[in-house]
């Protein structure tokens, strides 16, 4: 898992998330302080277009970021947490 902190480089975080897919990074996090919102990507994927990260989510600061390895639930962690 990648953790990025974003707040004039969201632009640049979202571009590196193809560099991330083609390393096989399994989880990324970009924590967009601008908007107090967590973006979840995972499932990194390569094709003939490219890497990128398949399925994405926006957690704001009422929801709960779930942690798991593997398939394996770690824990939670509540986004509000993330932006006090």
């Amino acid at each position: 898992m990648l953790v990025e902190v974003a707040d004039h480089s969201l632009y640049e975080d979202r571009r590196m998330l193809a560099v991330y897919a083609r390393a096989g990074i399994p989880r990324v996090w970009i924590v967009n302080l601008d908007d107090a919102t967590v973006e979840v990507y995972w499932s990194p994927h390569a094709d003939a277009d490219g890497a990128l990260l398949r399925e994405s989510r926006h957690a704001g600061a009422a929801e709960d970021l779930a942690i798991s390895d593997r398939g394996q639930d770690l824990g939670v962690i509540p986004s509000a947490a993330i932006f006090a």
